[in-house]
């Protein structure tokens, strides 16, 4: 099944979607809106402007709940985004909860965006300039089917969600286990079938699954300990999701009046960005593009009651403190 689809049924001829897809994806047939996969980026835009909701996501759900009933080893690698997408509980709370669905280990993924954020800054050392990040993949395919002429631009770097599962799988060898990527990505789920890194990670879930399946458990968050032995002490990292995450994470310039960084969030800016490419990229260094909106915290299933600016500070808080604190993570 594919990644993205669409309800034929409920499909009512109101030809949102198609107005809307940033790189026009989507075609009418047959009286409905068709995605063409060969030219889909996997936003999400289609799916959170549709008003009938007649775009599906492929839920993968059923795929992890076998490997518990074939008794391995599963680890969830939890994208920092997590304190936004579930901002009522404390972090534990969720980490504790994941446990008693049958994962084995559960740990963040930020533990290796620190390293991905500091192969960019070596990248920088060696010399190399107008470098464009690679930890978003809805940007990354952007590029590969958009604008071919700039792939050589982008960092020869993994996404986070990748180095992670190759740490987690380094790390228990002897268990063989398999890694659970959850997050607010759909395109997460396209980049882990890509045949480079086939096998890597072995399911990626959105955070719009992971509540499902709570749900689906009769589950409630709050009634688990507020502490867990797996919050680790990973600092900037957890900073990953927000606009210019990366950069202060490998400890590059992140100042709004740099001279040799930039961020950029938002398809349309950046598609408008790489039109121009190269006018625009003299005299950068590097170049951070997230294809949501202020970043990984905007995600197209990250829903949450919190605005913008405060799933923002929520992320730098955390980024900020000790994750094992009884401090109410709660924003009022």
């Amino acid at each position: 099944m594919s990644i993205l689809s669409t309800i034929k049924t409920s499909c009512r001829d109101c030809y949102k979607c198609i107005r809307h897809c940033p790189v026009k994806a989507i075609r009418f047939s047959m009286g409905h809106a068709e995605i063409i996969d060969e030219r889909c980026i996997k936003d999400g835009r289609c799916v959170l402007v549709c008003p009938q909701d007649a775009k599906i996501i492929r839920n993968d759900i059923g795929i992890v709940k076998g490997f518990f009933e074939n008794k391995e080893m599963v680890i969830a690698s939890l994208a920092p985004s997590f304190v936004a997408a579930f901002s009522d509980i404390n972090p534990g709370q969720l980490f504790n909860a994941l446990k008693s669905l049958g994962f084995t280990v559960v740990r963040e993924t930020a533990e290796a965006a620190e390293l991905v954020a500091l192969e960019h800054a070596q990248l920088l050392k060696e010399g190399k300039e107008s470098i464009i990040t690679s930890s978003c993949p809805a940007v990354n395919a952007l590029i590969y089917k958009y604008y071919p002429q700039h792939i050589s631009s982008l960092a020869p770097i993994v996404s986070p969600m990748v180095a992670h599962a190759r740490l987690l799988k380094k790390e228990f060898e002897e268990q063989h286990p398999k890694v659970v990527f959850i997050g607010p990505c759909i395109a997460k789920k396209a980049e882990r079938e890509e045949a480079e890194i086939a096998d890597e990670v072995d399911i990626a879930l959105t955070f719009d699954e992971l509540k499902e399946w709570f749900i689906q458990e009769n589950i409630n968050l709050n009634q688990f300990p507020l502490e867990s032995d797996d919050l680790t002490s990973i600092q900037w990292a957890r900073a990953f999701p927000v606009e210019g995450g990366l950069l202060k994470t490998g400890d590059l310039d992140t100042g709004i009046l740099s001279k040799e960084s930039v961020v950029i969030t938002g398809i349309e800016r950046c598609q408008r960005f790489l039109d121009n490419f190269e006018k625009e990229k003299e005299g950068l260094k590097i170049v951070e593009m997230m294809c949501c909106e202020g970043g990984c915290i905007d995600g197209p299933l990250l829903k949450s009651p919190l605005s913008l600016y405060q799933r923002r500070k929520k992320i730098i808080e955390f980024a900020q403190q000790d994750p094992n604190s009884e401090t109410d993570q709660k924003i009022i």
